[in-house]
């Protein structure tokens, strides 16, 4: 792992669980040097990706809130699917949800939530295990055959324990299986009263930008014709993928998604 990879982790330290670090919990968990760990925190927070705080915390940093309003304003991914996906829900009275991934984590991007609030694990910017739930099979299942072998050597442990394959061959079987039914159906994996119906997003190259996935019930569930959900994610996904050229093309140099070979994949 590279100096800059190093630094980068950092980034990775923070979540709902651990709002501030000090210069002792970034030794600690990194595993670098004191001295090493201040100038990566002295680098990010002059970047601004970190800002100081009192008793010589530091916590996520206000270049990282500029960075998220142009990337929720100018995403192509999400202007391609954001009035889309409100019209189906309004349209069909269904919860629909907008993911992109990195790394190892699927994240929610938008929503069109008709029933009810919003649970709190589908807000925008709110990550999952990619391992779990239609929205990260459906993602993970894309991913070439030496991505696959990526994740599994840094992620074993926990893809056998969603049942995804004790080895690497079992894993990368279970994937190829995923991906040749297209759409991936999940109940009670995320949310146990909830069903996911998933269809990956492709661009023009084939390579996966995220996915859209049809959230119900499982009462509802079994009231739905399963075909007939399967042929509206299928639809909505299509009609997002016919898009997401055009925006790129609108705004140069925005990348809508990571090729999954340049992906980084993060250890749990």
């Amino acid at each position: 792992m590279s100096s800059l990879d190093k630094m980068l982790e950092i980034l990775g330290l923070f979540g709902e669980d651990r709002l501030s670090l000090d210069l002792a919990d970034v030794e600690r968990l990194t595993g670098s040097s004191r001295p090493t760990c201040y100038r990566y925190l002295r680098s990010l927070t002059k970047a601004g990706l970190l800002s100081t705080a009192s008793s010589g915390r530091y916590t996520i940093g206000s270049r990282v809130l500029e960075m998220a309003r142009l990337q929720y304003q100018y995403d192509p991914l999400r202007r391609a699917a954001q009035h889309k996906i409100r019209y189906y829900a309004q349209e069909h009275g269904l919860n629909i949800l907008l993911c992109s991934f990195y790394g190892d984590k699927v994240i929610c991007t938008d929503n069109a939530w008709v029933s009810g609030s919003l649970p709190d694990i589908y807000q925008p910017g709110h990550a999952l295990p990619i391992f779990r739930g239609a929205m990260g099979k459906s993602i993970l299942a894309q991913f070439s055959r030496t991505q696959l072998a990526a994740i599994f050597r840094n992620n074993a442990k926990a893809i056998g324990e969603y049942h995804l394959g004790a080895t690497l061959d079992e894993f990368i079987a279970e994937m190829a299986k995923l991906r040749s039914q297209r759409i991936i159906v999940t109940q009670g994996e995320v949310l146990k009263d909830l069903v996911g119906i998933a269809s990956p997003i492709l661009h023009d190259e084939q390579i996966v930008a995220g996915c859209v996935v049809i959230v119900v019930t499982k009462a509802e569930f079994e009231t739905y014709d399963p075909v007939n959900l399967k042929k509206q994610v299928t639809a909505l996904a299509a009609s997002i993928e016919a898009d997401i050229d055009s925006f790129q093309k609108a705004t140069p140099d925005a990348r809508p998604f990571p090729s999954p070979s340049r992906t980084p994949v993060f250890s749990t």
